[in-house]
């Protein structure tokens, strides 16, 4: 699954991709990237399916370049010894790893499960910035969104487009 998407935050240009890949036995990556006049920002994250179904992170990367500052953080999950070796902008430390605990990304994947499942309250514990910490979410109704679909037209000056509409 890939997807490029085009929008202005505070009336500046966005592009952004998000691409979601099977690699085979049970391991997936999650990448998305925005890029703007002012930088640009990448996540990404690699996680296996387990036996029961559960989502188990294997790796996280973020990486930010905004008006020339960048900013560089990786999280290596050793499930085996029950720890993450996290490092930022070359300074790596080991933190301790509560089973059952996911990623900035992994998080999202499985708040999207639990939604198409029909659960109206979350709480997962979520690896973020070297620390552990509790996100909690409560369904808070529905809504369609109308989505455009655009797809590149014979011309280059002209595009085709499509509506669809989604349920949350």
């Amino acid at each position: 699954l890939k997807c490029q998407l085009y929008g202005q935050y505070n009336g500046i240009d966005i592009k952004a991709n998000y691409s979601l890949e099977y690699l085979g036995n049970k391991l997936f990556v999650e990448k998305s990237e925005a890029k703007s006049l002012f930088g640009k920002i990448t996540e990404e994250a690699e996680f296996l399916l387990n036996d029961t179904n559960e989502i188990v992170p294997q790796k996280y990367l973020y990486r930010r370049s905004l008006l020339g500052v960048s900013r560089k953080e990786d999280q290596i999950f050793h499930w085996g010894n029950n720890q993450v070796n996290y490092t930022k902008n070359g300074d790596s430390r080991l933190v301790p790893l509560p089973m059952g605990t996911l990623d900035m990304v992994t998080h999202k994947v499985q708040l999207r499960r639990d939604l198409k499942a029909g659960n109206n309250v979350f709480s997962y514990l979520v690896m973020s910035r070297g620390k552990v910490k509790t996100y909690d979410y409560t369904r808070g109704g529905w809504r369609s969104l109308t989505c455009v679909r655009i797809a590149e037209a014979p011309s280059k000056r002209s595009r085709a487009t499509t509506r669809s509409t989604t349920r949350l």
